[in-house]
């Protein structure tokens, strides 16, 4: 059944998180495993509450959970976290919690610098004369493991590209850890 995979995923997740930052966390309908059918060939289907797993099960490499936390609500951020099983249920690789950051595991305050320290460090940075407001989004560093802003100054604003004074900035100290220039062109441009 598709609730014994979800259940085991749970405890699995929870032993790795946390009692407290389990609570957070809410099963993803877009969850996914793979099975083989009655002619053998090879199948994902989608991880359904209440239903039973296809055909022959081979695997769970994505059932997935995603996290909502009060002191984490950052748009376009991934707050997914995945649980890889093999045929028998058993976890195949460590579960990633890189993206979570150590005060929500902690269960601390947040030392993150808040939006009006933020502007106050990029007002400061004498920036070029932009084009239109600057934009700061929120970007994790898979290399390295860690979040940083990214903020993008418009300079200038063509039919197909714009150039644009990028930013990365520590979250915790503002830090300016890049500043550069670079031309960004359109995708669906003619």
């Amino acid at each position: 059944m598709a609730d014994d995979i979800i259940k085991i995923a749970e405890n699995n997740l929870r032993e790795t998180v946390g009692d407290y930052f389990f609570s957070y966390f809410k099963f993803d309908e877009n969850s996914f495993y793979q099975y083989q059918d009655r002619k053998g060939n090879i199948k994902w289907a989608r991880l359904k509450k209440g239903r039973q797993t296809k055909g022959k099960f081979l695997n769970a490499k994505q059932v997935v959970f995603i996290y909502k936390h009060p002191d984490f609500e950052y748009d376009y951020v991934n707050k997914r976290v995945y649980v890889h099983f093999d045929s028998i249920l058993n976890l195949v690789e460590k579960i990633d919690i890189d993206r979570i950051p150590k005060f929500l595991l902690e269960n601390k305050k947040s030392n993150w610098l808040n939006r009006t320290e933020l502007n106050q460090i990029i007002d400061n940075q004498n920036l070029k004369k932009s084009a239109r407001k600057i934009n700061l989004r929120l970007e994790f560093d898979s290399r390295k493991k860690e979040y940083y802003w990214i903020v993008f100054n418009t300079i200038a604003i063509f039919d197909c590209y714009s150039d644009e004074e990028i930013l990365h900035l520590d979250p915790v100290t503002g830090e300016i850890l890049k500043h550069f220039e670079e031309r960004q062109y359109l995708t669906n441009c003619n």
